[in-house]
């Protein structure tokens, strides 16, 4: 991170007109990774937390001229309704008081299909930040499903299939100024 980075992420932070905000919807995850030290509870956000925080962003609107949310976790799509709910509320209120909003979220990849990217994508996530270990021997090796099967192969098919959907979606075709992209993949 770059001295310029760090001094930008320090006044945003100290700026009482931006709210960012980092929520864990779960510890739960559906990968048993080799390195992972945790436990796996099975705790999901409570109703009370979820209420208290529509109400911290519903009280603080009007002080606000951005609101950012990162979704992390365990893995955040275990609770994907959750995090498509309160990510459409703050996304509501944001475009009704004029409010600056990004969101991101941190997944392994595993559960994130072409429908859930478009649900997500509609409650107003747009950073998707999936975590991969390597090629597929590497990462088969460390980043095990709870089943103790691989998980590479179907994190890129998602990945893929979101892609290429989205691709079709825009363009209909592949985009004259996307040659790198392979003929027959859009």
């Amino acid at each position: 991170m770059s001295d310029l980075s760090i001094a930008r992420s320090r006044a945003i932070g100290l700026n009482p007109h931006v709210l960012g905000l980092t929520i864990f919807p779960t510890e739960k995850c559906n990968f048993r990774c080799l390195y992972c030290y945790e436990t796996f509870p099975n705790i999901r956000m409570s109703d009370a937390v979820a209420s208290a925080l529509t109400k911290l962003i519903f009280n603080r609107r009007s002080d606000l001229d951005a609101l950012s949310i990162r979704w992390f976790g365990g893995e955040p799509l275990l609770e994907a309704s959750r995090v498509i709910e309160l990510s459409t509320f703050a996304k509501k209120v944001a475009v009704e008081n004029d409010i600056d909003f990004w969101s991101g979220i941190t997944t392994n990849g595993f559960l994130l299909t072409y429908p859930l990217f478009v649900n997500l994508l509609e409650a107003g996530i747009c950073h998707f930040q999936v975590s991969l270990d390597g090629m597929k021997t590497e990462h088969d090796a460390t980043r095990r499903g709870h089943t103790d099967r691989g998980t590479f192969d179907r994190i890129i098919r998602n990945l893929l299939d979101f892609r290429l959907e989205s691709w079709r979606r825009l363009f209909g075709q592949r985009p004259a100024g996307f040659k790198w992209i392979p003929a027959g993949l859009c």
